[in-house]
C-alpha cells in the first residue's frame, strides 16, 4: 500500500488524528474516559460559537492522517479507524471553513473597504447563502461600529435556514465522504506517503465527526513532540508501525 494506489477501502483501514492544544492537561482522563464531545460548551480550545449554532459540539472531530498542518501544534491522539463504524458518524470533505471565514472576511472588509464586502459576498460558492448574507446586511444600521455591525450580522447569519442547510450539505455519509477521497487519491495516483505528506495543493481540509464519544480502547496513543506514547490497546492495530515511520513519529 505504501508504494501502490489508494483506495477507498485503504483509506477507511488508517488511523485518525484528533489535534487538541490542551491534549497534555487532559491525557490521563482521554486514557481511562476516551474523547468526549463538547456538549452545549462553546469555550474550549476546538468548541466555537459556529460549532454550537450547527449542533457540532455533539460530535468528536478527527481527521484523516497527515504530516503537517494537524491541529494540535503537533500534540495530538492517533485513533482506530474502526471507529467510522460508529452511529450518527458523518464525513465533510472541508470542514466549514468558507463559513467560518466568512466572519474574519468581514471583518478584514470592514477595516480595509466595504466594497470588498461585496467582492467577499460573490466569491462565496453557495448561491443561496451568498444572497442571504447580501440581505441581511443591507438591513444591517451600517451606522453601528464594528462589533456591533459584526454581531448582528453573525446572529442573523448563523441562526438563518439558509446556513444550516448549507452546512447539512457538506455533510457526507462515511463510505461516500470515503469514496470521494478514494477517487481523488485515484486521479492524483496518490500512494499511502503521498497521501500522508499531502500539503497545499490537496483540496480537501477533511473532517470526521463521531457522535458524542469515542471510548478508550479506540484511543491507540499519543504523539507528543513528535514521540510516540502508546496505550495499552495500541495492540488492537498491529501495522502502527508503518504509519508511525511515514508520520516521522519516534516509536
Amino acid at each position: 500500500m505504501e508504494n501502490r494506489n489508494l483506495t477507498s477501502t485503504d483509506l477507511k483501514s488508517m488511523p485518525l488524528i484528533h489535534g487538541s492544544l490542551m491534549l497534555y492537561e487532559n491525557w490521563e482522563a482521554i486514557k481511562k474516559e476516551g474523547l468526549r464531545a463538547a456538549g452545549g460548551k462553546t469555550s474550549g480550545p476546538n468548541s466555537f460559537k459556529i460549532d454550537e449554532a450547527l449542533g457540532r459540539n455533539n460530535y468528536v472531530f478527527l481527521t484523516t492522517l497527515r504530516k503537517t498542518g494537524t491541529f494540535g501544534q503537533g500534540d495530538y491522539v492517533i485513533v482506530h479507524p474502526e471507529v467510522i463504524g460508529k452511529d450518527k458518524t458523518l464525513g465533510i470533505l472541508n470542514d466549514p471553513g468558507e463559513a467560518g471565514e466568512i466572519f474574519s472576511q468581514i471583518r478584514y472588509c470592514w477595516k480595509n473597504s466595504r466594497s470588498l464586502f461585496s467582492k467577499m459576498v460573490s466569491g462565496i460558492k453557495d448561491i443561496t447563502l451568498a444572497d442571504f448574507i447580501r440581505e441581511i446586511e443591507s438591513n444591517i444600521d451600517l451606522s453601528v461600529d464594528e462589533i456591533e455591525w459584526e454581531e448582528q450580522l453573525e446572529m442573523k447569519l448563523l441562526t438563518s435556514n439558509q446556513f444550516h442547510e448549507y452546512y447539512q450539505n457538506l455533510c457526507l455519509d462515511i463510505d461516500l465522504f470515503y469514496s470521494e477521497l478514494g477517487s481523488e487519491c485515484r486521479n492524483r495516483a496518490y500512494s499511502l506517503r503521498d497521501y500522508i505528506l499531502r500539503e497545499s495543493e490537496w483540496p480537501y481540509n477533511d473532517e470526521i465527526l463521531v457522535y458524542h464519544n469515542i471510548e478508550p480502547d479506540f484511543i491507540l496513543g499519543r504523539v507528543e513532540n513528535n514521540k510516540w506514547i502508546p496505550t495499552s490497546f495500541s495492540d488492537r492495530f498491529p501495522d502502527l508501525d508503518v504509519y508511525l515511520e511515514l508520520l516521522g513519529i519516534e516509536a
